[in-house]
């Protein structure tokens, strides 16, 4: 290694320790070129804030909210209801109607209900309509019959902000904090989804699937939670039901495959949640989206969720529902089929012959 790569990777090295020990912060921006976006959104995001930071945080939404109802003009007539459907519970109206006692009254925000979630944004009506129906509902439906056994325990906002002056802004009025990550995150102190629109609906149908997960599988490990979120964050239509696609994880996982530094199963599922996300390479993300992506080329996706919720008392890792979903042995035999499925995909060839990875060893 090259004396500036050593130099390199100790700074980054450095850097995670002080602030997974909350003894140094930085700019989230400064932050992502030094261990990487995945790294630094998630050391942000697991840090513990301490109790008179959060007393300060909550002491600013209270009053904040407070001048917010004190803005609003007297007399002013109430706000029609949001969409739902005829079936939803009761407290989806007062749920609603709190959300409008909290909204500044300009810009206009339109709301809408797609259960569990509760669809909030500022841009054009129309398009906030089409992604509460056509993404957030659609996958929360999808999810609820393929993978989980029951709803978020409690009702999610979701914030879908039209720009990035919106998102920052409104980000601190709601939560009393700068958005955590620059394109959106979830906030267990809202129990929301804080998005900027514009930053796709791939990242939108990310984020839709944790609180599912938070909800029907609370003890499992990351490669899980993480694993289901990122194969829909590009996916398609294909048949009626929504199909995850090769992304850009794709390539860092066939570049760690060529190195022989992709971790196995056993490895991989055994990882804690610091060990995780403390990852600057995105690998581990990559070979859990494409655990993943085999379950679902080999049409035991929902078996295998469905295994999980039975199993995962006894065995929180998934090695278990893993291999009766895919009617093998065990890891080491999982290993070697993944392995061979990743490197004989045509997209791995069709990356060779892009030049955007070394000729196949």
């Amino acid at each position: 290694m090259r004396s500036e790569e050593a130099e390199g990777a100790r700074r980054r090295y450095l850097y995670r320790r002080l602030v997974s020990r909350g003894a140094l912060r930085v700019p989230l921006r400064g932050a992502i070129p030094l261990v990487g976006p995945d790294c630094a959104y998630h050391l942000y995001a697991g840090r513990d804030p301490a109790p008179a930071g959060r007393a300060r945080r909550g002491r600013a939404a209270a009053l904040l909210a407070a001048l917010l109802l004190a803005a609003a003009p007297a007399g002013s007539p109430a706000a029609p209801a949001a969409d739902r459907r005829a079936d939803e519970p009761p407290d989806v109206d007062r749920h609603v109607a709190a959300l409008r006692r909290r909204l500044p009254a300009a810009p206009a925000f339109t709301l809408r209900v797609a259960a569990p979630y509760v669809v909030v944004g500022d841009g054009p009506p129309d398009e906030v309509a089409r992604l509460a129906e056509h993404v957030v509902a659609r996958a929360a439906g999808e999810f609820r019959a393929r993978f989980f056994a029951r709803d978020p325990g409690t009702i999610v906002d979701v914030y879908l902000f039209k720009d990035r002056d919106s998102y920052y802004r409104h980000t601190a009025m709601l939560t009393g904090s700068p958005p955590e990550s620059p394109l959106g995150f979830f906030s267990s102190h809202a129990n929301a989804l804080l998005m900027d629109v514009n930053a796709g609906e791939g990242a939108l149908m990310h984020e839709l699937v944790h609180p599912f997960v938070r909800s029907n599988w609370p003890r499992c490990p990351p490669w899980i939670n993480e694993g289901l979120a990122t194969l829909f964050e590009d996916c398609r239509d294909r048949g009626g039901r929504l199909e995850g696609a090769h992304n850009g994880r794709f390539l860092t996982l066939l570049r760690a495959l060529d190195r022989g530094s992709a971790l196995p199963f056993s490895s991989l599922a055994a990882l804690s949640d610091a060990a995780f996300y403390n990852d600057p390479t995105g690998l581990h993300y990559a070979q859990s989206r494409y655990v993943f992506f085999h379950l679902q080329q080999r049409g035991a996706l929902d078996a295998f969720c469905r295994r999980y919720a039975e199993t995962s008392r006894d065995d929180p890792t998934g090695g278990a529902a893993l291999a009766d979903a895919l009617k093998i042995e065990g890891p080491a035999e999982f290993d070697r089929a993944w392995r061979a499925a990743m490197l004989a995909d045509p997209w791995a060839a069709r990356l060779r012959a892009e030049g955007r990875l070394a000729p196949k060893p």
